[in-house]
């Protein structure tokens, strides 16, 4: 073996050296203010923070609860809704297709955030290090998301219901440069449980409670974030009229505005063609914005599954 230099070594250990140091810093930008130290070269989507703490209401919900159970028919479900927070101000339609399977037993959700109008300060717009500064304005298309649930157990005499979801969410949203959405994809999966008990007036009470993980595409510094999700509310359920009121929010990693924990409360009416709904829920941790959303519901046939995509296809003229 040939004797080699005794400057190779050197050489070799001040190469590593550097190539830590330039990792390090590049896991440090998200600490670094981009106005003040760029430094000319990195693009400025390795400044942003990933963390709902430093975006839109919309880029990184927190996941709506089943309250263990599964749709017993299929659904459209269409709603309105307005985020606001300091400095920011939004308005925002969503839609949710929901299609049983195998008699409850499995169900698919489709989730889309259509649009999403927005006006955001110059202050906020520094905290959030959008792409310019000053204040912003304008339209924001959401991402595309979709789930499976299988229900393990239903209506056990001793087992309350189990339900098992497993989701994604596709990097379809834009206006990541004013920190609307995060142009990244994320999945997610968790476990819920319910049970319900009728009381002597009449109507039921109804306990739930969730655990599992949500995962997001980062840049720095570990490249994806892997929060644990959590939620758990109670719920009245009159022949007609309905009251929920939960708390639920998931704990990131990175520490850098990640784990959001909020309570949501929501009204429900069964009117005659379709279920209407008045919620609104407010961040008590990493999640400034403050939400309301009123919606409604139309459902039909039980156990649907494609015949309620060929029906949605019909009524939409595409057939």
């Amino acid at each position: 073996m040939p004797n080699l230099p005794r400057w190779s070594g050197r050489l070799f250990l001040a190469l590593a050296l550097s190539a830590s140091q330039a990792r390090a810093q590049d896991c440090l930008l998200p600490y670094t203010d981009p106005y003040a130290n760029w430094d000319g070269i990195t693009h400025w989507t390795a400044y942003q923070i990933l963390g709902p703490n430093y975006l839109g209401p919309n880029a990184l919900p927190v996941p709506y609860s089943l309250w263990g159970r599964l749709p017993e028919r299929a659904f459209y479900r269409q709603a309105v809704g307005a985020g606001w927070q300091e400095g920011d101000r939004s308005l925002d339609t969503k839609l949710r297709l929901g299609l049983p399977f195998a008699q409850g037993r499995v169900a698919f959700w489709l989730d889309y955030v259509a649009v999403e109008a927005f006006r955001m300060d110059s202050a906020l717009s520094y905290r959030n290090r959008a792409f310019l500064l000053g204040g912003r304005e304008g339209f924001a298309f959401g991402d595309l998301a979709f789930a499976t649930g299988f229900a393990l157990a239903r209506g056990h005499a001793r087992l309350p219901d189990l339900v098992l979801r497993l989701s994604c969410r596709t990097a379809s949203g834009t206006d990541k440069e004013a920190s609307r959405f995060i142009d990244s994809p994320g999945y997610a999966a968790d476990l819920g449980m319910g049970r319900s008990a009728t009381l002597p007036g009449g109507g039921t009470l109804r306990w739930h409670m969730a655990a599992g993980f949500y995962v997001w595409q980062t840049v720095c510094p570990h490249g994806q974030n892997d929060a644990f999700s959590h939620a758990g509310g109670l719920s009245f359920e009159g022949r007609r009229l309905s009251v929920s009121g939960e708390l639920a929010g998931y704990m990131g990693y990175s520490d850098m505005g990640d784990s959001p924990l909020l309570w949501r409360a929501e009204l429900a009416w069964q009117g005659r063609r379709a279920v209407w709904r008045a919620s609104s829920s407010a961040g008590l941790h990493s999640w400034p914005h403050r939400q309301v959303e009123l919606s409604a519901s139309w459902d039909w046939g039980p156990n649907a599954g494609l015949r309620g995509l060929a029906r949605l296809g019909r009524l939409g003229g595409f057939s």
